[in-house]
This record gives C-alpha cells, sequence and structure tokens, in this order.
C-alpha cells in the first residue's frame, strides 16, 4: 500500500522531472523552485468541520428541548455526529490533482490540471506582475482583521497569463510573491529610477512617481515631495504621513509592478531625506 509519504515524495520528483522538462523546451535555464496546488473535492476535513459545528449549533438545542425518551435518542445522535465531525476534522485529504508551478532562472512556467500544455513566460517577455490582497473589511469571516495575499499573476506581452491563487496556501504565495519581487525589481528599478531622473513620470496603473511628487487614481489625488514628512510601506498599500496627524493612504490595489513602485519611491525619498518608518513584513 502505498503511503501518503511516498505519495508526496512521487510528485515532488513528478515535478522536478516536469521542471526540467519545460525550462529545456522553452529556454528558461535551471529551475529554482517548483510549488505545488491541491485540487479535488470538499475535503473530509471541510466536511467535519461542518458535521462539528452543526452538531453544536443546530442538533444540542433541538435534542435538549425534545420529550423523554426521544431526547435520548436525539443526544445520542447528536453526539454520533459531533464526534464524527472531530474526526474528520482532524483528517488531511490526500493530494489527488495538482498545478505546478515553477521559476527559473530565465523565466516562469506553470501547469494547470485542466491544461494539456504548460504556459510559460520569460523574463524578456515579461509584462506586469499583480497581487491580490483580502481585504478583512470585505470578509464576512470571523477573525483577525489581517489582510492576506490570495493571488500572485504575471502576464506576458503576448497575453500569457500565470496565476497562482490560494490552493498554493499563503506560505507559498508569500515566497513566491517574494522571489518575483526580487526578478521583477531587478528588470524594471534601474528603467524607472532612470526615466523619473529624466523629468518623466513613471505609470504603474493609476499610481505615478514623477520629480515633482506621486499621484494615483489617476492623477485624481497627489502629494508633492516637500509635503511629506516621511511614509510607511505594507505589502498591501503605502502611508504617507504630511501632518501630525498622518495623511493619505495609497493601496496596492490595482497597481501593477508594486515592488517597482516602492522601490522607486523609496529612491527619490532618500535622495529628498525623507525617511521611512520600518515595517516587518509577513
Amino acid at each position: 500500500m502505498t503511503t501518503r509519504a511516498s505519495t508526496a515524495a512521487e510528485r515532488r520528483q513528478q515535478a522536478q522531472a516536469w521542471a526540467l522538462e519545460v525550462g529545456s523546451a522553452h529556454g528558461l535555464g535551471d529551475h529554482l523552485c517548483v510549488y505545488e496546488a491541491a485540487h479535488g473535492r470538499l475535503s473530509a476535513k471541510g466536511c467535519g468541520v461542518f458535521l462539528f459545528l452543526a452538531g453544536i449549533l443546530i442538533g444540542i438545542p433541538v435534542a435538549t428541548q425534545a420529550p423523554g425518551a426521544l431526547r435520548v435518542v436525539l443526544i445520542g445522535s447528536v453526539t454520533a455526529v459531533i464526534v464524527v465531525g472531530f474526526a474528520l476534522a482532524r483528517l488531511k485529504r490526500p493530494v489527488e490533482k495538482a498545478d505546478w508551478t515553477a521559476l527559473f532562472a530565465g523565466g516562469i512556467a506553470q501547469l494547470n490540471v485542466a491544461d494539456e500544455l504548460p504556459r510559460a513566460i520569460a523574463w524578456h517577455s515579461l509584462d506586469r506582475l499583480y497581487l491580490r490582497y483580502l481585504d478583512p473589511s470585505k470578509n464576512d469571516v470571523r477573525g483577525p482583521a489581517r489582510w492576506e495575499l490570495r493571488e500572485v499573476r504575471v502576464t506576458a506581452m503576448d497575453g500569457t497569463e500565470i496565476a497562482a491563487g490560494t490552493g498554493y496556501g499563503v506560505r507559498v504565495l508569500n515566497a513566491m510573491r517574494d522571489r518575483l519581487d526580487e526578478v521583477v525589481t531587478a528588470l524594471r528599478l534601474p528603467a524607472a529610477i532612470q526615466q523619473c531622473q529624466s523629468g518623466v513620470p513613471v505609470s504603474f496603473g493609476h499610481l505615478s512617481v514623477s520629480q515633482e511628487g506621486i499621484a494615483w487614481k489617476d492623477g485624481a489625488k497627489n502629494v508633492a515631495w516637500e509635503n511629506i514628512r516621511r511614509f510607511e510601506v505594507w505589502p498591501y498599500q503605502l502611508a504617507v504621513v504630511t501632518g501630525a496627524v498622518g495623511g493619505p493612504r495609497i493601496m496596492q490595489a490595482g497597481v501593477p509592478d508594486w515592488c517597482v513602485a516602492v522601490e522607486l519611491i523609496r529612491n527619490v525619498a532618500a535622495r529628498r531625506g525623507i525617511p521611512e518608518k520600518g515595517y516587518a513584513q509577513p
């Protein structure tokens, strides 16, 4: 009988072999890492959580209000549902299908289970890097109010698109974001600095950076460098302090190549002596 550990090892070997093949076929060079996203139907864990909560929230009040012998039967049934739900909630569903995304020295590639052929983007044909975070104000699930990375998306000049979502897990998405930030910044920042220093604004979607200041929402809002006392960068926003009680916040949503925009702002701010308040990125 194949164990879960051996199955996972086989999948890793398959992913590595696929990365070697696709990297060679598309001239992407050596692969740096391969990420996996699981697919499948509703997991046993999900069913277990549902049964567990249903037994507590619905079953117990109904059972305790039933008369006589029926109460005993209902309480026993509810208890069984809760026990089964708790047991299922602790199970981990084996991965049956998976997407693979690999980063290479010369690009990125992805194979989705629904596609016959992989998609590949060489760095020299890169168009934009997009990130999407969960806005806690729009999240109906109770819990800590935190911004969580939900999607990393790369597009090519020819329209090819590679996207990694929540199936990869938050930790993998963060790691993928960090690696792509490094690549895209190295590719784009030098030209962005040169363009800005020449007096031509650098645009990142609705956000633009120039020698005069920062503008966003397609120019509807702006702040001049001389009015910025300091700034602070989060993965999902940039806060600009213009007075004693704060200032505007520029959201990352809708800004492609956010990593380059942030580094360009840091570059211009440093030359103007504008300090940045430190922040530990998750």
